[in-house]
């Protein structure tokens, strides 16, 4: 990051002084106050740069384009920003609340702990101005989860596009299979490919003390599309409860896709213990269609023929659909960046972390890092005025969705009460692999809701 600059140079210090008092015609008041006049100060030690610490989950390539990103903001402003990378930030932000060394902001992975962290009078709302600029340029609806009686405590730092299914075009005409619209072609297509031998899913759940939560995106996917924005999110604040017929029959649904013979790779009975990240089937032509997040792309962007476009093994992505073929609302989760202290230079940090320059410093650090040219990063930024010509075609038609949607909603497990979204995630595995019925699966989440 950019560091603080400067030492115990008198005869340095004395010749700048001098140098300031001709140049300005009496002190060095009135050329402080320019911005280049500012660096010089800075260089020669005559004033620190303000420092905005950051706490966040990214790690590893992640968090190097991170650090490049806001490296070169710091370095345009004349400030330094430190990143300090926790894998439990919740914990660590504990700690140095509780240590009085808290950090200037902090970069949350669920929208689902800013609630809290808002009623505890930790995290402060955005003024005005910034919330004013972010709901400009990505719309009300990514915000809305940050509000917390009636204001605003946090601004989106990315987004990843949730329940896509990908699939490999070349194989789709190979095959003569066209891309589904709604959801009884994608019943017909399924039963289509099993017929020709081909299994028409891969299937996996599993992801550590996290895993469920691709189930769930399943199952949030269906109830935005089927029944509405409205109907989705009194689901989600648990006015609608998951014994609802509505929210049966999307259990229904999926169970009775995954449940004829060869509908799965591998057969249903191991979805649970299957990796969310394992994409060998799909890729090795076990099985023809794979839902995940865009996120995952990452785990394949070392492979350029994996995202050109061009080539047979090239992926590509459409939404799960809905209903009928019109579908309208993007489900999708992202990052938050939150505020601790009430300083400029803080608020400029927060914007900045929104811009679509922010976004395109972050790609172009992940191509650097590979050196492989249009590499998927899978951080994502629906936000216009992008460099597209840095990011692959795979993730230009990402962009595509987000950018503009009308009507957006966040992961509704992420937004639920923690204990019922870990009982939603740890039955949902148990209904995929078919250990459970549907109704089981509803009562038990049903009764982990608080109140």
């Amino acid at each position: 990051m950019a560091t603080r600059r400067g030492g115990n140079r008198p005869a340095l210090l004395a010749g700048l002084l001098a140098a300031l008092v001709v140049i300005t015609g009496g002190g060095v008041g009135l050329l402080a106050t320019t911005g280049w006049a500012d660096r010089l100060l800075e260089r020669a030690g005559l004033r620190e740069r303000p420092v905005v610490r950051i706490l966040g989950a990214e790690n590893g390539v992640d968090a190097n384009a991170v650090e490049a990103a806001l490296n070169a903001y710091a370095e345009a402003e004349g400030i330094t920003i430190e990143y300090e990378v926790s894998f439990e930030v919740p914990n660590r932000l504990d700690e140095l609340v509780a240590a009085g060394r808290e950090p200037d902001a902090v970069l949350l992975l669920q929208p689902g702990e800013l609630a809290g962290l808002a009623g505890q009078g930790v995290l402060l709302p955005l003024p005005q101005s910034v919330s004013g600029d972010i709901v400009s340029g990505w719309g009300a609806d990514w915000l809305n989860p940050a509000v917390v009686d009636g204001r605003r405590y946090a601004a989106p730092a990315g987004a990843n596009l949730k329940s896509l299914v990908w699939y490999q075009p070349a194989r789709f005409a190979a095959l003569g299979y066209e891309v589904p619209t709604t959801w009884d072609e994608l019943v017909t297509l399924s039963r289509q490919a099993a017929a020709d031998g081909v299994a028409p899913w891969c299937v996996g759940f599993e992801s550590g003390p996290d895993g469920g939560w691709l189930f769930t995106d399943w199952v949030e996917k269906l109830v935005l599309d089927r029944y509405g924005p409205d109907v989705y999110d009194q689901w989600v604040a648990g006015e609608v409860p998951f014994s609802d017929p509505r929210i049966l029959a999307v259990l229904d649904d999926l169970g009775a896709l995954w449940s004829p013979p060869g509908a799965v790779a591998g057969t249903r009975a191991f979805v649970d213990s299957r990796s969310w990240q394992d994409f060998s089937g799909l890729l090795g032509g076990g099985c023809l269609m794979s839902v995940n997040a865009s996120f995952a792309v990452s785990r394949l962007a070392d492979d350029p023929a994996l995202f050109d476009g061009a080539s047979d093994a090239s992926l590509a992505t459409f939404a799960l659909p809905g209903t009928t073929a019109e579908g309208g609302a993007v489900l999708v989760g992202g990052g938050w960046i939150g505020a601790l202290h009430d300083r400029p230079e803080v608020w400029s940090v927060i914007r900045h972390m929104t811009s679509a320059g922010y976004a395109d410093d972050r790609q172009r650090s992940y191509a650097e890092q590979s050196g492989v040219p249009q590499r998927p990063s899978g951080a994502l930024w629906p936000v216009a005025g992008q460099d597209r010509s840095i990011r692959s075609p795979l993730e230009q038609g990402m962009l595509d969705e987000l950018v503009g949607a009308p009507t957006v909603r966040y992961d509704g497990s992420d937004l639920m009460p923690p204990e019922q979204a870990r009982v939603f995630r740890l039955e949902g595995m148990r209904f995929a692999a078919g250990q459970i019925a549907a109704s089981v699966l509803a009562r038990e989440v049903d009764g982990a809701r608080p109140g």
